[in-house]
């Protein structure tokens, strides 16, 4: 039967677990293709940006996941300082430097 044709722009199809990586996939795309969480792809992109002697330093002192994120987010300069805002008024409530 003829189905009725849909307006507008067609859905994106994603790649399914174990289809290879190439080279312009985005994020979303590579955790489709890994199985695993798009956090889990961030947060392992965050630790493999650290130097190695680096992360195994943090490692050796016991420094938690969070932390090590931290450190690594702050060497790429993407949490130079967060800013807390109220969620009402946009009022800037405190200012927290990063390392």
């Amino acid at each position: 039967m003829n189905e009725p044709r849909r307006r507008g722009r067609p859905r994106k199809v994603r790649p399914k677990l174990g289809d290879p990586l190439v080279p312009g996939m985005s994020q979303r795309d590579i955790a489709a293709a890994m199985g695993c969480t798009r956090r889990y792809l961030a947060r392992a992109l965050d630790f493999a940006s650290l130097p190695e002697d680096h992360f195994n330093e943090l490692l050796a002192v016991g420094a938690s996941k969070g932390e090590i994120r931290f450190v690594a987010r702050s060497r790429a300069g993407k949490t130079a300082q967060r800013v807390r805002r109220c969620p009402c008024c946009g009022y800037v409530l405190w200012v927290e430097r990063g390392v």
